[in-house]
């Protein structure tokens, strides 16, 4: 999704692949596939969250070309009763093809 605060021209909010494709390389497909149609619009730069201990998501982040940020936070995640939980975060960017970081 294009955002206009200036850090970045995209933020991805969710990604997610099930547990069948797994290892099959679809989710590495479809994360360049996005990156590249963000790059086709014009986009520069790219980030996206995941949780800090989610690693898995980060290899498969880091095998398409992203890398830490630095930046991290918590985020509160609910479900959709009345629990909540602290979920830690990181932040991953890349630049996109052809593009120049912002």
């Amino acid at each position: 999704m294009p955002v206009g605060d200036g850090s970045h021209d995209a933020q991805i909010l969710g990604f997610f692949a099930h547990p069948d494709v797994w290892g099959t390389g679809l989710a590495v497909l479809l994360m360049r596939q996005t990156c590249e149609a963000l790059a086709g619009s014009g986009c520069h730069e790219v980030v996206l969250w995941t949780p800090r201990e989610a690693g898995q998501a980060r290899r498969l982040y880091e095998k398409v070309g992203f890398a830490l940020t630095g930046r991290a936070r918590n985020d509160r995640v609910t479900d959709w009763g009345s629990a909540s939980a602290d979920c830690p975060e990181v932040e991953f960017g890349r630049r996109l093809p052809g593009g120049t970081s912002a």
